[in-house]
């Protein structure tokens, strides 16, 4: 049969076709001068009308240097860029392998395959972040599966380098069924678009489907764009905890969104080593929801007050200790262990279990020990002064939020005021008035009462009507 392709482009030989399309072609070649098999991706230009061409070769040349800048075994290497008769082409390096999606067509992966590939991917796009390049078009037809299980990330052609200038608003690239919300509505993206796109991945790895069903193109593009959340059941059950990762990582607000490939991998980690029971309560459960009225017997509304605001401050630092050893997913992790636990004692080991294997486990346990003590011995809900008067209870959480505040006017500092000033009150008045005073200028002292007033409304605890 008769060869179908040139036998050579420049300097390099070539030897097969890989593949083609309407715009261009990917052939096998052979570098004569190192002697070493090369892929070349060339675009057919006289095909295009002037604009088109400008276009294309734009985003051809975006290709060469997004992809050159990026060293890593996980990303497919650039050796050379070029013209041959009027067609730029780029020789990269050969992959011997499979495209990824040809390996879960038939059906999900076993999970801990899908996992490794998962952070094999967030590895690579890591060290891309690192040097501003934002791939953009993550998807398994653009992820070679090479000896040894080794993924290469592949085709930057709408990758897009942070220049500073440049933002790419309006401009619509990508594939649908794994491009993010903000990516889909034409707006600015930035490496976060790739985390969203590896959440996609992992579902389908997982499930052996698509998150947004087999629909149209258009139907795709419009659940993508819409905000409506995305459902991780079936992720769910295969495992609870790699469905809190997954949720966390396909959020439609890219704030709520991982906000780096760094933090995804250490919650994808942590969720396929943790010792949570497998049988615990649904995680999507709003941790401000998380109450102490079963922590006490009581039925005096001062006393679950107190508790209320014991368990929130007890769970206020468990939270970025947990969230040390295992990432993001903390909070799905607390609000899960919270439904199947009766005590404070409960709660406690149902979050250690999650310290296994953690760099500072022991500083962790004693943490969390310390926590607990405080916990487990409340002040009295009221004091007495000398004359009588009852004295005004803060609870530990609101304390911590009037901290915050503090720092934003006078910094650090405002750690050792909230101490010296939260005992023996008589009014909220007197607290603000005595916080109020450390902060310079009449106007920032206003602006501060306003604001400590407005958080006085939903997190003061006290003994008495207000």
């Amino acid at each position: 049969m008769a060869k179908t392709f040139p036998s050579n482009i420049g300097r390099y030989e070539l030897t097969g076709k890989i593949g083609s399309g309407s715009m261009g072609a990917i052939y096998r070649g052979l570098d004569p001068v190192i002697g070493r098999q090369v892929a070349i991706k060339i675009i057919r230009t006289s095909l295009l009308d002037t604009d088109q061409k400008n276009e294309y070769l734009v985003r051809f040349q975006q290709e060469v240097r997004a992809a050159g800048r990026c060293i890593h075994s996980g990303i497919v290497t650039i050796y050379d860029y070029g013209e041959w008769q009027g067609n730029p082409f780029i020789v990269m390096e050969y992959l011997e392998g499979q495209v990824l999606q040809h390996l879960f067509a038939k059906g999900p992966l076993p999970v801990q395959q899908a996992v490794d590939f998962a952070l094999q991917l967030l590895d690579a796009l890591g060290h891309a972040h690192a040097q501003g390049v934002v791939h953009r078009d993550i998807k398994p037809a653009n992820i070679i599966l090479g000896s040894g299980s080794q993924l290469k990330i592949t085709d930057f052609g709408v990758a897009h380098i942070d220049t500073g200038s440049m933002t790419n608003i309006g401009t619509l690239l990508g594939t649908p069924g794994y491009m993010a919300p903000e990516q889909a509505n034409g707006e600015h993206v930035d490496h976060r678009a790739d985390l969203f796109s590896v959440g996609v991945v992992l579902f389908r790895m997982l499930t052996g489907k698509s998150p947004y069903g087999e629909d149209s193109f258009a139907a795709v593009l419009q659940k993508v764009a819409n905000s409506q959340p995305i459902d991780v059941s079936a992720v769910d059950e295969i495992s609870p905890l790699l469905a809190s990762v997954v949720a966390v990582a396909l959020q439609k607000d890219v704030s709520h969104r991982f906000q780096s490939a760094e933090e995804f991998a250490h919650s994808l980690r942590s969720a396929t080593t943790s010792n949570s029971p497998a049988d615990a309560a649904d995680f999507f459960i709003a941790p401000e929801n998380i109450t102490a009225a079963s922590w006490t017997t009581s039925t005096e509304p001062e006393v679950i007050a107190m508790q209320e605001g014991l368990t929130r401050a007890f769970l206020s630092e468990m939270r970025p200790l947990l969230i040390s050893a295992i990432g993001p997913i903390a909070d799905h992790v607390i609000a899960r262990a919270k439904k199947s636990c009766a005590t404070p004692s409960d709660l406690k080991n149902a979050l250690e279990v999650h310290f296994v294997g953690a760099a500072d486990e022991q500083v962790l346990r004693k943490a969390a020990s310390k926590a607990l003590d405080k916990a487990s011995t409340p002040p009295p809900l009221k004091n007495q002064r000398a004359g009588g008067t009852a004295t005004l209870q803060l609870a530990p959480d609101f304390l911590d939020v009037a901290k915050t505040l503090l720092t934003s006017f006078i910094g650090p500092i405002s750690a050792i005021v909230i101490r010296q000033s939260s005992f023996e009150l008589s009014t909220l008045e007197e607290f603000s008035d005595r916080l109020a005073v450390h902060i310079p200028g009449a106007a920032e002292q206003s602006r501060f009462r306003t604001r400590l007033q407005a958080l006085m409304a939903t997190h003061c605890q006290s003994g008495r009507d207000l």
